[in-house]
């Protein structure tokens, strides 16, 4: 704002007073002192000397503002009643404690007031200057007895009860003043507050006793419905609140006041509420000594004991126990119980004496959870979490979001979940929480027949929703039936009971797994053959009895009885070769595209094995991922399984086509893929010919997997796992490379890691590695056996050593040779313990490669009859196919896919 314009304002316009502006304006003091030398200062009646120094002040000019009141400017105005600030008023605002002090040794009014009527007193109290305040009070204590009163309601009581300033408290008094007066309910500081407030607010003991002396009300409430014993209470101060608490005209009313519920600190709390919440246990002792009414709720429903469970005060639970407060009260925005707080704080005790009070265990929240829901949740998620790492290889599947912390599963949740379990109104109803979970799921998960008899007998919801499932995002549960909790927890007379009434075997989770397949995991072997036994027979009569054959989705009852433990093939069912052949719809939520080896390699059932592959049971069928009867075998690190398959010509490199998961893998993938693989199994699979280089759709060999996985530190299983495997590819390595095999890049950079893992944890036998031992003598063998081979001929042009490089054109063309089948019908694998196994690798895919030339050589001649082709020029062309290629020629000419006549 432009110097005349203020000045303008300031009631001066002339040039002799705009000399005095400009000079202020810069501080210049020496330039002020030369002004005031030379011209004398303005005093007159115009009061431009007053005018002036407030300038001065208002421009923050300090020195220049005390030159002018040590030259005699006036401090005061002529007219008090004119609302405006003084210079006392514009120095408080400054923050100049020196000029207050010169100002007041000068005679400035204390009492004059501004605009917003507030003296310079107010103004400092306001501003919260304690050293103005106080420098204030004291040059009012002993010349003033009058409360004057600002626009907001603040009087020099509240202040004087602010800084304890007892000789003004009682001047102020003594003259009658309103002790109860209150501060405006509109002014942003202090609304409402008496002047008891205030002196609990800024901790003034003597204060207080003084105002109560004098019947200050201890009931009056400010803004909020804050009563002084609210403040003397939340600030946690128990003489406070024993001096007010003496000094109660109305104990009742005063002892169980509450903040108003529209506030937003502390809605509708009451003296116990401040007390539990801030943990003010002395005060919590002193206020329960007057009996208040413990089960007053806040404006969201919490009542005391919602708080003290909240807090884990557990003696103030106690104690409001057994004051007799109500245990089923609930608070509104969750409708949470105290059983509920209970219960995820595992207070065993306070659980124990809630449900002797009769808490409700069916109590529901708005999610649906039940104080026992959740203690379910906790107990089984650790015995499910460890069960399904070491058995099913699934994902971890975290608790509802309240219960999400492995930390707080402890022993001690399994006693909560036992003791809520006992509670009597456990079978009035069945709650269901928002994911589906009920109550009979966990009853049938955990208590016996005649609970669950009871539970059906007596509820015909439950009887009806026998099937009802959790939903299938649970993240504990998900998609399971009542069948699946009592299958998965080993009741089998609670499955028996649930079968009775019609409950559904085929039932999928949203795993895809049926009570079945969780049968089939359990650990306790005699318990597990004893649930299939009532499943499976369920489901055979099922199928039996099903009048519509499409419901049953290809599944018929050879499939059942393959699973069965003494499951007895019927020699009708063996003779007809489309029964056993026959598979599950590929749409089929269970077991799709199986044939009945699938089957009975996916439960171990050994004999059944026998007799399907005795009846020509093709072991290379593939279900609808893809994955044939030796995958499933690998999967399972069955080696019985596997030897059977192996015997019947079960190809060892078809590689998985359908599925996702495992896309372009072998079973030599699949095994070496295992958190846990077994040696046994890897070594049958190579000895039979897995191919190392073969790659799945991730360009992942099985060695790749291998090494990727055991190689990295931090999941690395136990050395007795790790070692015997690292060891037997290392040593299959080198046998091929003695022989010149070749690896691709994905396979030699796995073999490194692996050698890499090896040395970096080898031991040392006198200083010399073992590993380098170990690897010296397999060599060594290598080679003599080699020279051994090569010493051997089968014909004048090829040694038993030139078979191990034959490819299967050639190998074809051998398998006839007399020499080498005697040498492979005697003791081949003591005469060559290295090599003698892939000497029949290579027989067997001559023989097999033999087979499929002889039968496309048929199919190509009948394919095209009227154009003959020499053996010659077939072979020429065939020597360009697989067997997968030759497979496709011999079955387009059985279902006559060409025909040129």
């Amino acid at each position: 704002m432009h110097q005349r314009t203020v000045w303008r304002q300031m009631r001066i316009s002339d040039d002799f007073i705009m000399g005095f502006v400009e000079v202020i304006e810069t501080g210049s003091t020496e330039k002020l002192q030369e002004l005031i030398d030379a011209e004398g200062l303005p005093i007159n009646d115009k009061w431009k000397d007053y005018d002036l120094l407030n300038y001065a002040l208002a421009k923050g000019q300090k020195e220049a503002a005390m030159m002018l009141i040590e030259r005699g400017c006036r401090v005061n105005n002529r007219d008090f009643a004119l609302p405006a600030d003084t210079p006392l008023h514009h120095a408080i605002k400054f923050g100049s404690i020196e000029i207050v002090e010169l100002l007041l040794r000068k005679g400035a009014s204390i009492e004059a007031r501004n605009s917003e009527g507030e003296t310079p007193l107010h103004l400092s109290a306001k501003m919260r200057n304690n050293v103005f305040t106080d420098l204030l009070l004291t040059s009012l204590s002993n010349t003033t007895d009058m409360n004057y009163v600002d626009s907001s309601g603040l009087t020099y009581l509240h202040i004087a009860c602010m800084r304890d300033n007892l000789t003004l408290i009682e001047r102020l008094l003594q003259n009658h003043c309103e002790i109860n007066h209150c501060i405006n309910f509109d002014s942003p500081e202090l609304p409402g507050y008496t002047a008891l407030h205030c002196a609990i607010e800024f901790y003034n003991l003597d204060a207080i006793q003084l105002l109560l002396s004098h019947k200050a009300s201890i009931s009056v409430k400010a803004k909020n419905g804050v009563t002084p014993l609210h403040l003397a209470v939340k600030y946690g101060v128990l003489k406070y609140v024993k001096m007010l608490l003496r000094h109660s005209s109305n104990i009742n009313l005063d002892i169980n006041a509450q903040i108003d519920v529209d506030t937003e600190e502390y809605p509708g709390y009451s003296l116990l509420h401040f007390a539990i919440d801030l943990n003010w246990m002395s005060i919590f002792n002193l206020l329960m000594r007057y009996k208040p009414n413990a089960d007053t709720k806040s404006k969201t429903g919490l009542t005391p004991l919602h708080i003290a469970l909240k807090e884990n005060a557990i003696d103030v639970v106690n104690e409001l126990l057994s004051y007799g407060v109500e245990v089923n009260c609930v608070e509104h925005e969750n409708n949470t119980t105290p059983l509920h707080l209970a219960t995820l704080n595992k207070q065993l005790g306070i659980i124990r004496t809630l449900v002797k009070r009769g808490a409700k265990v069916s109590a529901q929240q708005r999610d649906g959870l039940t104080p026992l829901l959740i203690a379910a949740s906790w107990k089984y998620e650790r015995e499910r979490k460890t069960m399904h790492s070491t058995l099913l290889d699934l994902p971890f599947m975290f608790m509802h979001d309240e219960v999400m912390n492995e930390s707080q599963v402890t022993p001690q949740t399994s006693y909560v979940f036992e003791l809520l379990l006992s509670a009597t109104d456990l079978f009035d109803a069945n709650p269901v929480d928002s994911r589906g979970l009920s109550h009979f799921h966990i009853v049938c998960m955990c208590l016996g027949k005649d609970k669950v008899l009871g539970y059906l007998q007596k509820n015909a919801r439950v009887k009806d929703g026998i099937n009802d499932k959790v939903s299938e995002d649970s993240p504990v549960w998900p998609g399971y039936t009542a069948l699946h909790f009592a299958v998965e927890n080993g009741k089998l007379d609670v499955v028996k009971v649930l079968l009775e009434y019609k409950a559904d075997v085929r039932a999928v989770n949203a795993k895809g797994m049926t009570p079945i397949h969780l049968a089939d995991q359990l650990i306790d072997n005699q318990r597990k053959e004893y649930i299939l036994e009532e499943l499976l027979d369920t489901l055979y009569k099922d199928i039996a009895d099903c009048e519509f054959p499409n419901k049953n989705r290809g599944m018929t009852m050879l499939h059942v009885t393959c699973m069965q433990k003494d499951g007895k093939v019927d020699d009708e069912d063996l003779d007809d070769m489309e029964n056993i052949e026959a598979t599950i719809d590929d749409d089929s939520p269970i077991w799709p595209g199986c044939t009945p080896l699938h089957l009975a390699a996916i439960f171990r059932r050994h004999k059944v094995i026998d007799s399907l592959l005795l009846c020509d049971a093709d072991p290379n069928v593939e279900d609808a991922r893809g994955l044939t009867p030796l995958h499933i075998a690998c999967l399972h690190n069955d080696e019985e399984t596997i030897s059977k398959l192996l015997k019947a010509e079960a190809d060892v490199n078809h590689a998985v086509r359908k599925s996702s998961e495992y896309a372009g893998k072998t079973a030599l993938h699949i095994a070496l893929n295992q958190k846990q693989p077994s040696i046994n199994v890897v070594r049958k699979l190579l000895r039979r010919g897995a191919n190392i280089n073969a790659m799945d759709l991730n360009s992942d060999t099985p060695i790749t997997l291998f090494a990727n996985w055991y190689s990295n530190d931090t999941l690395f299983p136990p050395l007795l796992s790790a070692y015997p495997i690292s060891f037997e590819l290392t040593e299959f390595a080198m046998t091929l490379k003695a022989i010149d095999f070749r690896f691709n890049e994905a396979t030699t950079k796995a073999f490194q890691k692996i050698n890499d893992w090896i040395n970096g944890t080898n031991i040392f036998i006198n200083g010399v590695s073992l590993v380098e031992i170990k690897n010296k003598n397999h060599t060594n063998d290598c080679r003599a056996e080699i020279k051994k081979l090569k010493s051997i001929r089968i014909d004048k042009s090829c040694t038993l050593y030139d078979l191990l490089l034959k490819n299967t054109d050639e190998m074809a063309n051998r398998v006839k040779n007399t020499i080498f089948k005697k040498i492979l019908s005697s003791a081949i694998d003591t005469d060559f313990p290295i090599y003698g196994f892939l000497l029949k690798v290579q027989y067997r895919s001559g023989i097999k490669r033999r087979n499929y030339l002889n039968f496309a050589k048929e199919a190509l001649a009948e394919l095209i009859p009227k154009i003959p082709l020499p053996d010659s020029c077939s072979e020429s062309i065939f020597k360009y196919l697989s067997n997968a290629d030759l497979d496709n020629l011999i079955k387009a000419n059985e279902v006559g896919y060409v025909n040129y006549n």
